[in-house]
């Protein structure tokens, strides 16, 4: 029927939205790994305090992920 077609539609969307957050989390999280180690490697003098801020806040941010 017209009613089962359209909550199967529904429910299609809402696994493809779920999915699609799910990949763009992974994504983000993937993002900020990689300036995270870009940063660890980067540790440097003056800028060290700067960079450490950074990397502390990337971690906070990948631990709520």
């Amino acid at each position: 029927t017209a009613a089962e077609a359209h909550a199967k539609a529904k429910t299609y969307a809402e696994e493809q939205a779920k999915q699609n957050l799910k990949k763009q989390l992974i994504a983000r999280k993937e993002d900020l790994l990689k300036e995270l180690h870009s940063l660890k490697g980067l540790f440097a003098g003056s800028k060290r305090k700067k960079l450490q801020e950074r990397i502390d806040e990337l971690d906070q941010q990948l631990r709520h992920l």
